[in-house]
Order: structure tokens, then sequence, then C-alpha cells
């Protein structure tokens, strides 16, 4: 299966072209690293992102310069509140949006030369998992995007990040740590109180 992050620097391939199973978590871990209700993951065999072509380029649009001149022309015919906002943003605080370059911009010539050290992802660990485990979560350092947590023969790469996710992948999950759902689960389909069974 074909997974990417939101902005598009990171992209990878699954070994296999079906997940070997889909899980929704209702942990607290869970909720928290997708920011929603449950997480939703894909267990596949064991693969490494750092080994898959990663795009390493970034656009940043220019910000435009204001005239001194043109703004005392401009404060006078509007409001002063408005006015100061806007000029501390150009001024002192600007507001850049970060625009990834997609793989056919990239051969474009609109970042030519990118840097060739720079890489697309990171990596964050922490130990107060629900289970006990040390959980290794991967990111994209641009767009933020939770990637996948690796172990040590499988890894769960995160539902929202497939591009052939379905309806039917998801009916078919399982849904573990129901204990702390704060969302109904739909009748009929497996689940566990807590970690299903090894």
């Amino acid at each position: 299966m074909e997974g990417r992050c939101q902005c598009g620097a990171v992209r990878f391939t699954t070994p296999l072209a079906r997940p070997l199973k889909m899980y929704v978590c209702h942990c607290l871990e869970c909720r928290r690293q997708s920011a929603s209700a449950f997480g939703v993951t894909a267990i596949f065999p064991a693969f490494s992102l750092s080994n898959q072509k990663q795009s390493r380029t970034a656009t940043v649009p220019e910000v435009e310069e204001t005239d001194s001149k043109t703004d005392s022309k401009t404060d006078s015919k509007t409001d002063s509140k408005t006015d100061s906002k806007t000029d501390s943003k150009t001024e002192s605080n600007p507001e850049v949006d970060v625009e990834v370059a997609t793989a056919e911009q990239q051969d474009t010539d609109t970042n030519p030369d990118p840097d060739p050290d720079f890489d697309p992802i990171g990596l964050y660990q922490h130990s107060n998992t629900s289970s006990g485990r040390v959980k290794k979560g991967y990111f994209c350092k641009l767009c933020g995007t939770r990637l996948m947590h690796d172990g040590p023969t499988h890894v769960a790469v995160k539902g929202g990040c497939l591009e052939a996710l379905d309806r039917d992948l998801l009916d078919s999950a399982t849904h573990i740590w129901t204990k702390r759902a704060i969302v109904a689960i739909p009748h009929g389909v497996e689940s566990y109180s807590e970690e299903p069974p090894a």
C-alpha cells in the first residue's frame, strides 16, 4: 500500500498490499497522538521509512515587505487597530506558511538545490503507555503527521496515512482498549477492553 504524510514530504510503500490486521484503539495515548476520539492502526511486517526515498525540499513563499509611505496613507483610511495587528505580524513576527514540494514539483526548478542532508522523518519516544512498553513514533518534521510506531517484528502504520484505506478495512478492524472509549463501539465487531491476546 502507498502511504504518505499530509504534506507529502514523507512517502512510503508497505511490504504487503493489505495489512495483516487493523485496530481501532481507544487508549489515551492513541487519542492524544491522533488528536481524535481514537487511533486507527494498520499492522504490517517491520519495514523502515528511512530506507525509502523521501522528498527533502520545501518551498517557502516570500513575505511581502510593506512600504512605510504606503502604510501611512493606508493608516488614515483604515481602522488603526487592524493596521497595528498587520504591522506587528509583518515586521516583528511574520507568519509564513511552509509548502512542501510534491513529487511532480521536485522535477521543476522551484528548489533546484535541496539540502541533501535534510531528513523529514522525526522520532518521538515515550514510556508512559498503558502497556508499559516504550513506544517509538515516527512523524514528518514538516507537517507533524504521525506516520507509524515500530516494534521488533511488526510496525503499526497510522491508518490515515494509507492512500487505500477504505470502509472495508475499517469495518474489519478490532477495537481495543474499549474500557477507555468515549465513542460507541460498533455492534458485532471484535473488541477487547484492553490489549488483544498475543
